[in-house]
């Protein structure tokens, strides 16, 4: 029997066919299909309740630290700090801001407790490789539109403003009928630090351990210095190293390649059998396997270099690979330059090779970020578009001094962004540069009809540029990766066996290409892959859900139709490669999407209906037409 199975986002189907000679068509012994409901298992669902949690939990640890750092201070003592807070703290933030009143050390507590609990919204900025949340930026548009209605400055006031409530007269109406969280409205994070750093401000030297040094702990807005680190460890307050920002408005910097690090399935086995042969048990052989096999992160130098080095290996001129002189020298020119373009390419191999055929045109037209896996070194290829004009840096760049620019290239090459705040900071007195940043700010255009940034101070603190780096990680370790880039520049594909494993397809190399098992179903390293749970293969939860349903329909198969009369010969899958690209889409999501790549073809159909209803169309035609509506977009 022949088992053949079709696996999507929203279904399984499946059909148990008899197996037949060439001259008969086979007997369907059954059909069906599972069906998965709309939206379930949706990885949105499941990311909103964790950042619910990570909120929840985060909020009650800086208030805890600033409890511990005030009592360090003898502001308060802890009694006092866990007293219940003030009912309205901000209407005593407003009265304050607006000179009515001067709060005693426990109101200040309280209000400062109130501000930790609703800092602003800042778009994610240190989550830069998570988008930002829709709804929080409708938040935050509704919180502009409070201010501007009621010609409000600060947070504080524009709560008051809502409910009616006078900060004048703080000490007599404290309540309101009037429904505010019902608003929505998230306020811009810049916006509620200046609120408080004025309100502190106001506040310093008149209460007792409310000093220039608190203010500076709340409110870093780099990482801690070493010197801040030690103050805040005699407070017996102990922050991770990646920690960044100050006690109030400080955060933990996410460590997204890290959730669930996968292994080498070479390096596993090849560990693994050494372990056995060493003497250890299946349990310490599999843990030193997993301790060894740990796949670096995809932007360190060995995945880029592995990722180039691919490419080179798939290059051919008049179907035939490029040589290795061929692959050194672009190999050399990518280092040099941080990367290659397409147009790179061509010339090289045409320079090389002569006028004859390549594969790139089809190589790197297939998907629009092809050319991204030319970059060798992002820093380096940064700081050749900072040197040109095309990149955000580029109007500026020209300004630096030697040694800004290299501070600069420093922070690109440890992985972090940098804002033009910083870039300012760093530069000193350069009239040249400043005078760029005010042309750049008033060159600035309304976004959706609003003033992006309230002020050039703003614009400088909210823009931070960097390289684009890679992420997730690898799909081998770091020995392996390494070994590939050698056997490619040495002329050899790293897939492919040598001639003494297959004479009439292999290489004629010392050796099978490194990645050479991966490819054989009864090599050691698929056997042992095989053997590993499919949770420890991969973390997306749309893929292990779809495949324990497989699982469990491939049993009930086998029960009812499998035996030793008719055995299964063959098993056929195909699986939708969108499966894992789908797997936080809701349903409208994945249809929009769906709906915009068949976009020309079914715009093609139309147009050619409407100005050609004689012609018979079929998929050439439509390609075609497509091809010259896309042409004629892109200006050709």
């Amino acid at each position: 029997m022949t088992l053949s199975f079709d696996i999507g986002y929203a279904s399984i189907g499946w059909c148990v066919l008899s197996s037949s000679d060439k001259q008969t068509d086979p007997e369907f012994l059954g059909t069906g299909v599972v069906t998965f409901p709309t939206d379930d298992c949706l990885a949105s669902k499941r990311r909103d309740l964790r950042r619910t949690r990570r909120h929840i939990r985060s909020t009650r640890q800086r208030i805890e630290r600033m409890k511990r750092w005030l009592v360090h201070q003898g502001v308060l003592s802890r009694a006092d700090l866990d007293k219940p807070g003030h009912p309205a703290p901000f209407l005593l933030a407003s009265a304050a801001l607006q000179n009515h009143r001067t709060l005693n050390a426990w109101e200040l507590w309280t209000v400062l407790r109130w501000y930790a609990h609703n800092r602003g919204y800042d778009g994610n900025s240190r989550w830069s490789r998570e988008e930002a949340n829709a709804d929080d930026t409708a938040k935050e548009a509704a919180a502009k539109a409070l201010m501007a209605e009621y010609e409000t400055q600060t947070m504080a006031e524009t709560v008051c403003a809502c409910l009616k409530l006078d900060p004048a007269k703080a000490n007599k109406t404290i309540s309101s009928h009037l429904p505010y969280k019902t608003l929505n409205a998230a306020y811009p994070r810049s916006t509620v630090q200046r609120e408080v750093l004025t309100l502190l401000e106001k506040h310093q030297g008149k209460i007792p351990g409310l000093d220039g040094k608190t203010l500076d702990l709340l409110f870093t807005p780099e990482s801690l210095r070493d010197e801040d680190r030690a103050l805040l460890k005699a407070a017996d307050i102990k922050l991770p190293k990646r920690y960044h920002g100050g006690l109030l408005f400080g955060q933990l910097i996410p460590r997204f390649d890290n959730r669930i690090i996968s292994r080498c399935p070479i390096t596993w086995a090849k560990t693994y059998d050494e372990a056995i042969t060493d003497g250890k048990n299946d349990a310490q052989a599999r843990k030193l396997a997993d301790k060894f096999a740990k796949v670096p992160a995809a932007k360190s130098k060995e995945f880029l270099a592995y990722r180039f080095a691919r490419i080179l290996a798939n290059i051919k001129a008049d179907g035939k690979p490029i040589d290795k002189e061929l692959r050194q020298q672009l190999f050399d020119l990518a280092e040099k330059q941080g990367r290659l373009s397409h147009s790179d390419l061509e010339k090289a191999v045409k320079q090389h090779s002569g006028d004859v055929s390549t594969n790139l045109e089809a190589y790197f037209k297939l998907h629009p970020d092809s050319e991204e896996a030319l970059v060798l070194d992002p820093v380096m290829d940064e700081v050749r578009k900072a040197e040109g004009s095309q990149a955000r840096i580029s109007p500026f760049w020209k300004h630096l001094s030697a040694d800004t620019r290299q501070a600069v290239i420093e922070e690109w090459k440890a992985g972090k962004t940098v804002s033009l705040a910083w870039i300012a900071e760093k530069a000193g007195e350069t009239p040249s540069l400043t005078k760029a940043f005010h042309e750049k700010f008033a060159a600035l255009k309304p976004k959706k009809g609003e003033v992006r940034f309230a002020s050039l101070n703003e614009y400088l603190q909210a823009t931070r540029i960097g390289p684009k780096i890679p992420s997730g990680r690898a799909p081998y370790a770091r020995p392996v990766l390494r070994q590939v880039m050698e056997e490619v520049l040495n002329g050899w594909d790293a897939t492919k066996a040598n001639k003494l494993t297959d004479p009439e397809n292999g290489e004629n190399k010392p050796a099978n290409g490194i990645l050479y098992d991966l490819g054989i179903p009864g090599s050691r390293v698929r056997q042992l892959q095989n053997e590993r749970p499919l949770d420890q293969l991969t973390n997306n939860h749309l893929v292990r859900h779809r495949m324990l349903i497989l699982e469990r329909l491939l049993d009930d198969l086998a029960a009812e139709f499998v035996s030793k009369e008719h055995p299964v010969s063959r098993v056929v899958v195909e699986v939708a490669r969108e499966l894992s690209q789908f797997s936080g889409m809701t349903a409208k999501q994945i249809s929009s999407e769906l709906n915009s790549r068949l976009k020309d073809f079914k715009g093609a159909v139309d147009y050619l209906a409407l100005h050609a209803p004689e012609m018979k169309v079929n998929g050439s035609i439509t390609q075609a037409a497509v091809n010259a509506a896309a042409g004629t977009r892109l200006g050709g």
